[in-house]
């Protein structure tokens, strides 16, 4: 899950990434599961003026919703192919660039990305 940086509402002063996660209850049932009953917020604190702050992380959808946003921000095809192969091992990097069912495009870009885990670039 990616920590988006947030801003203060009272100062406007950058807040440090959250330490902790803690639950919020939103329901005070207890007849309901404890996860419908309670609500994962992250706490921020303000670097400035030591706001401290809760937010929700983003739901599952909103963090695919933005992952498709940005592969199709990308025009590129060896970029778009980097971005893909983010996650990929080194050795199946290796059997991408060995393989045969895979086009151009797709071994340059696990060329490029086995290189720069290698080398550090």
């Amino acid at each position: 899950m990616a920590i988006l940086a947030k801003e203060c509402p009272l100062c406007g002063g950058k807040m440090m990434p959250p330490r902790c996660a803690s639950y919020l209850t939103t329901v005070d049932d207890p007849g309901l599961p404890i996860m419908e009953r309670h609500m994962k917020v992250l706490i921020y604190t303000c670097e400035t003026c030591r706001y401290v702050a809760m937010f929700a992380p983003p739901s599952p959808l909103e963090e695919f919703e933005k992952r498709q946003a940005e592969e199709q921000a990308i025009t590129d095809p060896v970029e778009r192919f980097i971005y893909n192969f983010r996650e990929y091992s080194d050795e199946k990097l290796q059997q991408v660039i060995d393989g045969r069912g895979y086009v151009p495009e797709a071994k340059k870009a696990a060329k490029q990305l086995l290189y720069r885990r290698r080398y550090g670039e």
